[in-house]
């Protein structure tokens, strides 16, 4: 399986579960594909955080980065398919739809 086929795959999923962690997309990739497709994804190795980045920098993904107040230390991520309307209480920007 090619870069762009694992990309697809990964937006159609975390559209399908409607987002997710960012750090628990490799299960969902594990429990939502045949075995044998899951093999294809891992064995290519891909590097997940490089090709998220690269995903959300073409608009394929949306990334909410947040950090908890008792976890000042750590940076979150959760991952949205495109075109997600995010409404933010804490900008008074009322929703705003994010796209690529």
């Amino acid at each position: 399986m090619d870069k762009d086929a694992v990309k697809e795959l990964i937006a159609r999923i975390v559209a399908d579960i409607q987002g997710c962690k960012a750090t628990e997309l490799p299960v969902h990739i594990a429990n939502h594909v045949n075995p044998t497709v899951r093999q294809q994804v891992f064995d290519n190795n891909f590097d997940f955080p490089d090709l998220l980045q690269e995903m959300i920098a073409e608009g394929k993904l949306v990334e909410v980065e947040y950090v908890l107040p008792n976890m000042t230390y750590k940076c979150k991520s959760f991952l949205l398919p495109a075109g997600t309307i995010l409404p933010s209480s804490t900008t008074g920007e009322g929703y705003q739809q994010l796209n690529a």
